[in-house]
């Protein structure tokens, strides 16, 4: 598969979702947490077409991001695991641990799916970026969603997740730190740190078997039609017909909403 990254500072694996089937350039990246980027790396951003952020992290998680980037880009909070019990014994004792957690956010967070892929449907002019703190798991099960919508092969979708695996140790040493500074428990938090295909294979599985495919799925998780056909057509149009780069700004990334 073809390197897809977006070189930033601060960023390590941030890229563009075009050219997966039919998703046109500039219309879905996905990345880890940006907290680590600053002004010269937001204006390349907005010059390279950013328009909105999707942070599915919970607020706690996301802290200053949702009200310190006054700018005209658009941020918008949408916890994916808001009520999701993480530690349940059928999530933790699981042989594929990350599979049972996506699995149940399958059937306990539908409506935070529907709600937060309306609002990349719903996105005006400019990419729309998806990100969690290291961007596989809340942003794999939601990047995968769409993809399967706008129908990209499963074998695509499962490469780029895995693709995922070759770009974040940087961040997963970052919380390898930290769980050593809190004493947590490092090989239960390892077997949550992977991003193989099996685990991909799986939820797709289940997508199908569960729920007749993507649309069905977001069907009965109140997308509707229509919304469904809008999505599909932000993510495949071509990016002369939906965008333009935002103008440089050295003002900082998001603009907060509710």
């Amino acid at each position: 598969m073809p390197d897809r990254r977006i070189p930033l500072p601060g960023l390590h694996n941030l890229r563009d979702l075009g050219g997966l089937g039919p998703v046109a350039p500039g219309r879905l990246w996905r990345a880890d947490d940006p907290q680590g980027i600053g002004a010269d790396e937001v204006a390349t951003l907005r010059r390279q077409g950013l328009g909105t952020v999707i942070d599915l992290r919970e607020p706690a998680e996301a802290g200053p991001a949702r009200t310190l980037y006054p700018t005209p880009l658009r941020y918008h909070n949408a916890p994916l695991f808001g009520g999701l019990n993480l530690a349940a014994p059928e999530i933790v004792e699981a042989p594929d641990p990350l599979l049972a957690l996506y699995l149940r956010a399958l059937e306990d967070s539908a409506a935070h799916f529907a709600s937060t892929l309306r609002l990349v449907a719903e996105a005006p002019t400019g990419a729309v970026l998806v990100h969690c703190t290291v961007g596989k798991d809340r942003t794999g099960m939601m990047v995968a969603l769409m993809l399967r919508l706008a129908g990209v092969p499963d074998a695509q979708i499962v490469a780029d997740y895995s693709e995922t695996g070759r770009h974040i140790g940087p961040v997963l040493e970052r919380l390898r730190a930290r769980a050593v500074a809190h004493q947590w428990d490092l090989a239960l938090l390892s077997r949550y740190w992977r991003s193989e295909a099996e685990t991909m294979h799986g939820f797709l599985a289940a997508l199908d078997d569960r729920h007749g495919g993507a649309e069905g799925y977001l069907s009965d998780a109140g997308l509707t039609p229509s919304e469904q056909r809008a999505l599909r057509h932000r993510l495949t149009r071509p990016h002369d017909e939906t965008s333009a780069a935002a103008p440089a700004s050295d003002a900082p990334l998001f603009q907060p909403e509710t």
